[in-house]
């Protein structure tokens, strides 16, 4: 039998069984909370969070996030003022999410950093998101190839983008 590490919300708890046991204590208002598997990241509004899940590049939105809190059936946890559950056959009315709040349960899961969306670039190779302002254009490469882009925000997936001048 597999025992999964579990969240409860705030009080008293009883352990039970001998093969469960305390590790970590944290607040929900934290913007990074690691505990054995579960990775919680809040991402706040005019930012964007870059991650890994086995070496998988991940972008976490600060937007409405389409995962969950796992926790256990006998103790759900509160968490922004949403109650989330975790079972093994997960229904629509346990999926209740948090905007900008991404966990998972994975230990390849990596939260590597955040960018404010104000950067005029973002690097998260291969991905490039990058911003131009008005009145201005930027040069860029795709293939070798040079592209102009008006004004607006880009997100590019591409090994072989490659970021060019500004001009004004």
């Amino acid at each position: 039998m597999m025992y999964l590490p579990f969240m409860t919300s705030a009080g008293w708890h009883t352990l039970l069984s001998p093969f469960n046991y305390f590790l970590d204590r944290k607040s929900a208002s934290e913007d990074l909370i690691k505990v054995a598997t579960i990775t919680i990241v809040r991402i706040h509004q005019g930012e964007i969070g870059l991650a890994k899940n086995n070496h998988v590049k991940e972008l976490l939105l600060p937007g409405r996030s389409r995962t969950l809190l796992f926790l256990n059936d006998l103790a759900p946890l509160v968490l922004s003022g949403v109650l989330v559950r975790c079972e093994n056959n997960l229904t629509p009315r346990d999926m209740m999410c948090v905007a900008g709040l991404h966990v998972r349960n994975n230990a390849a899961f990596q939260f590597v950093r955040r960018e404010a969306l104000t950067e005029p670039t973002i690097d998260f190779t291969p991905v490039k998101i990058f911003t131009v302002k008005s009145g201005g254009v930027a040069v860029c490469y795709i293939n070798g190839r040079a592209k102009i882009f008006e004004e607006g925000r880009y997100a590019v997936n591409m090994g072989s983008f490659v970021f060019g001048p500004y001009i004004r």
